[in-house]
């Protein structure tokens, strides 16, 4: 039984020669866009966007870079895969909806907080 082969784009580095703009690693992993700020979905403890100077700045974003790259062709990418799909069903499915008090009363209270607050007309 063969692994599942990811198809991905080549990465690029999106940066500036500002320390208050965030920089970080694009690419289409199986056809979604990805934007990588640090090396968390590696496991890795590489942040960029924390660096104290542009050339600090450009060598962390080149390993970064480098470990996207590499867990990529590896087919390694992401690490924690569980935690990635536990994710995206919850986003799928949205948070469920606590059904403790009628929705009658949940607008009744929701109307007469409104109308008791300071409010003009």
């Amino acid at each position: 039984m063969s692994t599942p082969q990811n198809t991905f784009t080549e990465p690029e580095i999106v940066t500036t020669d500002d320390l208050k703009h965030r920089s970080y690693i694009t690419f289409y992993f199986n056809g979604e866009r990805v934007r990588e700020y640090h090396g968390k979905s590696l496991n890795l403890d590489i942040n960029p966007n924390r660096a104290k100077s542009i050339d600090q700045k450009t060598s962390l974003l080149k390993k970064l870079y480098f470990e996207i790259h590499k867990a990529l062709d590896a087919n390694a990418y992401p690490a924690n895969v569980s935690e990635v799909v536990a994710y995206k069903e919850i986003k799928q499915n949205e948070l469920p909806v606590r059904k403790e008090q009628p929705t009658l009363r949940l607008l009744f209270n929701a109307i007469t907080g409104k109308l008791r607050s300071d409010l003009s007309l």
